[in-house]
């Protein structure tokens, strides 16, 4: 994927592009511009595998941006900023907090330990 816009410096002369997932992708960049050039990139690059977006299920998450309402679009649809989203069972926040975390593994230890009333 050619993403020479985008990505994060991690060492020098290095950078780091993506994080693939089963069914969720991370791109780090640094700017709206930069975050458009590979959304653009990776729209392109699904299709050469004949694969496609759900657009209701494409969402991004901003994290440390000066810009927090950007306008960053995916096969021409824009795409929603959320505050937060559940990946695996952990609850993922704009700003890094584990409240939410904490306060979702409880609420799930509740609903658990109430279900094993019948053993």
């Amino acid at each position: 994927m050619d993403v020479s816009n985008g990505g994060v410096d991690l060492l020098p002369e290095e950078r780091f592009f993506d994080l693939d997932y089963a069914d969720d992708i991370v791109l780090p960049c640094d700017n709206a511009q930069a975050m458009q050039s590979a959304l653009n990139q990776l729209a392109i690059n699904i299709r050469k595998y004949g694969m496609c977006f759900a657009p209701s299920k494409c969402k991004v998450l901003l994290q440390n941006w000066q810009d927090s309402n950007p306008v960053l679009t995916l096969d021409g649809e824009q795409r929603e900023v959320v505050e937060k989203f559940v990946y695996l069972g952990s609850c993922i926040i704009a700003g890094g907090g584990v409240s939410d975390e904490i306060n979702a593994r409880i609420v799930k230890a509740r609903a658990d330990y109430a279900n094993l009333g019948h053993l």
